[in-house]
């Protein structure tokens, strides 16, 4: 045999190999139950907005945002086929509260908050990185914490309707196993105000709203069950 046949079908050879380590990833995900634990940085915004009414001089009014903080989670999903799957989490953060407004001072504070969701997802990619699109619904709680100048102050929990969506990547070491990544936004519907402004669009005019939005990124290993 000649140098340039043995070459040539050693080439092919190590071509084919690599293609049936990487397929069974793509291959065997109909029925497929997948078990993750991650961690990451939570991005909160202003969650209440003080609103003095109309004339009035209000010397109480104040504002409040949930600051940056860390959190942990775990998630629980089924590929109904290798395109689509399903998938419950849940998410935990306790970031600290930032204050402001003429009755801010002596205000401090955190605030505990579980997400828990129920995601649709859709999966795109062949070979062992994989990209996904995560649409879902689900339920917040909220429990702060608050003290003014050391007094614990009487606030209580309240759990919220939301919704997420989310952008991620996964990176499979071995048909069992990969690494995922996860860009997520997450909206939650308060019954108060959250904030308000001033926007232009061939004319002005004031807004208010009352959702809370929070991003999310985070990192973590998956565990895949086959049948």
């Amino acid at each position: 045999m000649s140098s340039r046949k043995f070459v040539g079908r050693a080439a092919l050879l190590a071509l084919g190999f690599a293609m049936l380590t990487a397929v069974p990833a793509a291959a065997q995900r109909a029925g497929a139950v997948e078990i993750s634990g991650f961690g990451g940085w939570y991005f909160g915004s202003q969650i209440y907005q003080g609103t003095p009414a109309t004339g009035c001089e209000c010397t109480g009014v104040v504002s409040a945002t949930v600051n940056s903080a860390g959190m942990y989670g775990a998630r629980l999903g089924y590929d109904v086929s290798r395109t689509f799957g399903v998938e419950f989490s849940w998410s935990g953060t306790n970031p600290s509260l930032g204050f402001s407004g003429a009755g801010a001072s002596g205000l401090k504070g955190s605030i505990a908050i579980n997400n828990y969701d129920f995601d649709a997802m859709f999966n795109f990619g062949q070979q062992r990185v994989w990209g996904y699109l995560a649409l879902g619904i689900g339920w917040s709680s909220f429990n702060p914490q608050i003290t003014f100048s050391g007094t614990p102050q009487d606030v209580s929990s309240q759990t919220y309707f939301s919704g997420n969506t989310a952008l991620g990547m996964k990176a499979f070491v071995s048909p069992h196993l990969y690494v995922r990544l996860d860009a997520r936004y997450r909206w939650t519907s308060t019954n108060h105000q959250t904030s308000s402004g001033v926007g232009c669009y061939y004319y002005c005019y004031g807004y208010s709203s009352n959702y809370y939005g929070a991003g999310e990124l985070t990192a973590g290993l998956t565990y895949v069950a086959f049948k």
